[in-house]
């Protein structure tokens, strides 16, 4: 079993607009340009769900049910 780390931390570049009045921040707007940088923060974020989840005790038992539950739908 891999070890599990951590999910990777997103930059922070505050970026102010003031809308009537109201000064907003948005610390992750670089985000909504993608780029390497995102695709890598991503790519790395998936890692980490995928590690966690890997981890769960029982998790073949709990995605059977979650197929079974979910062919129920249909």
């Amino acid at each position: 079993m891999s070890k599990v780390t951590g999910p990777p931390i997103a930059r922070v570049d505050v970026v102010r607009d003031t809308l009537h009045g109201i000064t907003i921040e948005d610390a992750y707007r670089w985000m909504e340009v993608g780029g390497e940088e995102f695709r890598h923060w991503l790519d790395g974020q998936a890692r980490h769900a995928r590690q966690e989840l890997d981890a769960l005790p029982r998790r073949s038992e709990l995605l059977a049910r979650i197929r079974e539950l979910g062919g129920a739908l249909t």
